[in-house]
């Protein structure tokens, strides 16, 4: 239905997870280690129909992701012209 107006369908896919060693501007501000794996890092491709939209990168520090408590930074990057929004947002 939606698509009969002019709308498209959102869906995402996920590219991969993994216990990752972070690069120093990831590091600093999550005041984790650099040389250790101590982030998990999620990674995700938003789309609008068949287009790409966002690609998605979360870190969350190791410790945390085990623990389960809630704080991610998240990086989004608009396709071919990079002028996505990026910022730290604390998850509730």
């Amino acid at each position: 239905m939606v698509d009969t107006v002019g709308f498209k369908r959102g869906r995402f896919q996920g590219l991969g997870i993994e216990r990752v060693r972070p690069d120093p501007d990831i590091a600093r501000k999550l005041k984790v280690p650099v040389g250790e794996k101590s982030l998990l890092r999620r990674e995700n491709v938003c789309y609008a129909d068949d287009d790409p939209v966002y690609r998605v990168t979360t870190w969350i520090p190791w410790s945390i992701a085990q623990d389960g408590e809630a704080y991610e930074v998240t990086r989004f990057v608009m396709r071919a012209d990079g002028n996505g929004p990026q910022y730290n947002a604390p998850v509730e």
